[in-house]
């Protein structure tokens, strides 16, 4: 049984990240658009476009959605093997993505994580009593 939850939290992870790269994907889309219909308006007074390019618009979701993913692999790798700081890093990623798209994956995850039976063999390495 506990082996089951570990693995519903683990592919909650996965989707966790695919729902970042899913977003980041759309905000791209949805900023080449946008800087096409800038330079389709022509010169504005007062408003410079060439300030304007993807990196800007992307800024830091694109930094947030990579830090994401890259925790989000090298948390369920060491889930797997049973370490305390995974766990530790799988439910902060879960808790940080709650209010996101990935919502529901990120509370079916934060809940199988804090199950008694999980959350006993982490707290256990800790030495922890909760």
């Amino acid at each position: 049984m506990k082996e089951l939850k570990l693995n519903r939290a683990i592919k909650c992870l996965y989707v966790v990240a695919l729902v970042q790269v899913l977003t980041t994907a759309y905000s791209a889309f949805i900023s080449v658009r946008a800087l096409r219909e800038i330079e389709n308006m022509g010169p504005v007074p007062g408003f410079d476009s060439s300030k304007y390019t993807l990196w800007s618009a992307l800024g830091t979701g694109s930094i947030w959605a990579l830090i994401v993913i890259v925790g989000a692999y090298y948390v369920t790798q060491d889930l797997k093997k049973g370490k305390w700081w995974a766990w530790v890093g799988a439910l902060s990623i879960s808790l940080l993505t709650a209010p996101s798209w990935s919502f529901p994956a990120s509370v079916i995850g934060i809940i199988s994580l804090l199950d008694e039976e999980v959350r006993g063999e982490f707290l256990a390495q800790l030495d922890v009593k909760i």
